[in-house]
């Protein structure tokens, strides 16, 4: 499964530094509020820079939509498990992570439109993988994946889900962990075989030169999850700091005038964005 990049469309004049790009951002409202983003330390969507400053295709795309809905933005790392009583308890206004729309997530939340393609993948040291292609030949391997996690839903069989058989009879192998970085490190110092994650995550990671240059993607292909935003369930209706027409029609300006292919592209997910 590889993604290649779109290219960039033609030059506009100089703009601020962040926008490498030279995309002019939209016109903004004044900040007069802060809202509160829910997120996990995730590369390439929200990560720390050399200043320990947030940066990220997801950070970017959250301070663009704060711009344009009138408010400040701020981040605060959660637990990814409780991503959903998070948001509904007001803990956060916003999960904005690479979040897979999942049906149970859809039911307890309001789920922005989907913005970005992704899949589960399966992660293996390369001298191994090969023998991961079929729930036959992972039945003697230790499987890690990251706890409350889409790919966590998808092994444990607790949604309908095409293709999530493969796990059907591995069910004692599953040991879940805290992150995504926690699983591959797991394979990596060869205490787990496989690592469920994301393709965002294993993709951006698995390259040579880096510390994860041993590990390959497994040859096996799990269903599309496309990534949204959530909110407070109702949020419409409830008086909240986001409403979801608000945020969607956000989102839509920003497919429109181009800046959100621009932030895709700067993160090397040219491809993966959702356009129409």
């Amino acid at each position: 499964m590889l993604f290649t990049l779109a290219a960039c469309g033609e030059k506009t004049p100089e703009t601020p530094a962040d926008n490498e790009n030279n995309v002019t951002p939209p016109p903004a409202n004044e900040a007069t509020e802060t809202i509160l983003i829910g997120i996990t330390n995730y590369v390439p969507m929200n990560f720390r820079d050399e200043n320990n400053n947030w940066t990220g295709f997801e950070t970017e795309f959250a301070q663009e939509v704060g711009r344009i809905l009138g408010f400040n933005v701020d981040f605060i790392e959660i637990d990814w498990s409780a991503l959903i009583t998070e948001v509904n308890s007001g803990t956060v206004d916003a999960i904005w992570n690479g979040m897979s729309v999942l049906p149970h997530r859809e039911e307890a939340m309001d789920i922005s439109m989907q913005y970005m393609r992704n899949r589960t993948v399966m992660v293996a040291r390369a001298e191994d993988a090969a023998n991961f292609t079929t729930p036959e030949g992972a039945a003697d391997a230790v499987i890690v994946v990251e706890n409350g996690s889409a790919m966590h839903v998808i092994a444990s069989g607790n949604e309908t889900t095409a293709n999530n058989e493969f796990f059907d009879t591995l069910q004692d192998n599953i040991v879940t962990v805290e992150t995504q970085i926690m699983s591959l490190m797991e394979v990596l110092l060869g205490t787990a075989d496989i690592a469920v994650v994301d393709y965002v995550k294993g993709g951006s990671l698995l390259k040579a030169g880096t510390d994860y240059e041993g590990l390959v993607i497994v040859d096996y292909l799990f269903p599309q999850n496309n990534f949204g935003i959530g909110l407070r369930k109702g949020s419409n209706d409830d008086g909240g700091k986001i409403r979801l027409d608000d945020l969607n029609a956000a989102i839509q300006q920003l497919l429109d005038n181009g800046r959100l292919m621009e932030l895709a592209v700067k993160y090397g997910l040219g491809d993966l964005l959702i356009t129409g």
